[in-house]
């Protein structure tokens, strides 16, 4: 079980990109499957910053940066 909390920010690697725009992110040792929802395009081995925006479903957000106000989710 992932023990996180609203507002935490968290570091995911970028594994795989999927035809469907989403992304398998390797997080705490489990892969997660999140839907891209911004216009950000990703590499393969990419480091992604995420803020928990939810736990009950879960859900990120990108960790904002000067040019990024979009959001990838994912819902569990």
């Amino acid at each position: 079980m992932l023990n996180l909390r609203v507002n935490q920010i968290v570091m995911a690697k970028l594994i795989e990109l999927q035809n469907d725009g989403s992304v398998i992110v390797s997080f705490q040792g489990r892969l997660l499957r999140l839907k891209n929802e911004s216009n950000q395009k990703f590499k393969l081995g990419e480091m992604i910053a995420l803020v928990v925006t939810a736990t009950k479903p879960l859900r990120f957000r990108l960790a904002q940066s000067k040019s990024l106000r979009s959001g990838l989710n994912i819902n569990i």
